[in-house]
């Protein structure tokens, strides 16, 4: 068995002795800040190779939570007409994985109704000739300044 050789740290530039266990792996020194680094890049490159599992750890996250009966991370309190229905009875009655997918596919369904009101387009242009007398006239006018 061949001495490894030394190499260079890419994030202190100091040079080292590899461990013998894992040599040919290891491309950065054992310092704690170095190794932060190195966690850091491999998560980023993690990160970009699986783009879609940002979404799934959300999930995870999210059915974590309803398990545990703590609030929804990323899910706005509840207001309207929704706070009368009886949710926490429906909370121990459906599984929290088919809650937290319907409160995505709520969210999904509101964004994607937002999306259509702000696509029509407003034309009010005709609305004041439909009016019964037709014409635009100051109704304040001849008034005299208020009491």
């Amino acid at each position: 068995m061949s001495m490894p050789r030394r190499k260079r740290c890419p994030f202190c530039r100091c040079l080292y002795w590899p461990d013998p266990r894992t040599r040919w792996r290891q491309w950065a020194c054992s310092k704690p800040g170095c190794q932060e680094q190195r966690r850091v890049v491999t998560q980023r490159r993690q990160r970009l190779k699986n783009p879609s599992d940002k979404a799934g750890r959300r999930y995870r996250q999210s059915v974590a939570a309803a398990k545990s009966g703590e609030p929804t991370p990323g899910v706005p309190p509840k207001r309207g007409p929704l706070v009368a229905l009886p949710w926490d009875e429906a909370r121990d009655e459906i599984a929290p994985e088919v809650l937290v997918m319907l409160a995505l596919f709520g969210r999904l369904l509101f964004q994607v109704l937002e999306d259509e009101k702000r696509r029509q387009p407003v034309d009010n242009t005709g609305e004041y000739r439909r009016l019964p007398n037709g014409s635009l006239e100051d109704e304040t006018a001849g008034r005299g300044p208020a009491p």
